[in-house]
């Protein structure tokens, strides 16, 4: 297995756990897609991607973002509760 083949199955699983556990509603999915944009983020750089590292880099952004307001959610529903 080629170093660009590993590459690519690592983004694929790490994607698809990725999925799987935010469909569940499982904040760790996030940490997950993270994990897969700064791998894709690296792929992209390393291969002149440069439009594709940026897309990359907002991907996770919004991952931290999301693990933020899930977070906030989680707090107004036991305080309800």
């Amino acid at each position: 297995m080629t170093i660009d083949n590993f590459f690519q199955v690592l983004i694929l699983l790490t994607g698809i756990v990725g999925q799987l556990l935010v469909a569940h509603q499982n904040r760790k999915g996030f940490y997950w897609f993270i994990a897969c944009n700064i791998v894709s983020i690296i792929v992209a750089v390393a291969t002149n991607l440069f439009g594709m590292a940026l897309l990359y880099v907002f991907y996770t952004v919004m991952c931290v973002y999301s693990l933020y307001k899930w977070k906030q959610m989680a707090a107004k529903t036991v305080s309800i509760s």
